[in-house]
């Protein structure tokens, strides 16, 4: 969808912009999942993500 893509071009060059770079392709995977999945995983995901960090573990 080509308004999609426009969209997801600009939030690369927001990121990369902001010192943080994210690949085109990643970042629309993501949105998927977001999509498809909702809001709640992505707060378990960056939830879990957190605990390892704080752990020093990875999972």
């Amino acid at each position: 969808m080509p308004g999609e893509e426009v969209r997801t071009q600009a939030e690369v060059a927001e990121l990369t912009a902001s010192g943080t770079s994210v690949p085109e392709r990643t970042l629309h995977r993501m949105r998927l999942k977001w999509r498809d999945e909702g809001a709640w995983d992505l707060v378990e995901t960056a939830g879990h993500a957190a605990v390892h960090a704080q752990h020093g573990t990875s999972g």
